[in-house]
């Protein structure tokens, strides 16, 4: 574990945490927003925002050829105790840029409450 001048930790993502990526992943892959849904523990702030992120990126995750790449997964632990989980997902060209998944979890324990926070293709800044 690893700290920066932020006093943010660098740690390992949990295998519940992969899980749930994984879930995520298998969600968009059929198209189903109610499984995506329910694979958050807490509710979206704004659903409607959610929605549209699921409605495009879903799609892209879809028409990626098996089996579904991560090109980087990664956690950080803040000051607060909340992990951040970042996960890209390879598009296998479908886009220039990968689908982007970001949590929040609880802790790294065997049932930590996760909610995804974010869904949507990278963008170039």
């Amino acid at each position: 574990m690893k700290k920066n001048k932020d006093s943010v930790e660098f740690v390992e993502v949990s295998s519940a945490e992969r899980n749930r990526i994984q879930e995520i992943i298998a969600a968009a892959r059929t198209l189903d927003w109610e499984k995506f849904v329910t694979l958050t523990d807490l509710p979206f702030p704004n659903l409607d925002s959610m929605r549209e992120q699921f409605d495009e990126a879903a799609p892209i995750v879809a028409a990626v050829s098996e089996p579904v790449t991560l090109q980087q997964i990664s956690a950080i632990t803040r000051d607060d105790g909340q992990r951040q989980i970042s996960a890209d997902i390879d598009t296998n060209g479908a886009t220039r840029l990968p689908i982007v998944i970001s949590l929040c979890s609880s802790d790294n324990g065997p049932n930590p409450t996760i909610t995804i926070t974010v869904f949507l293709k990278q963008f170039f800044w």
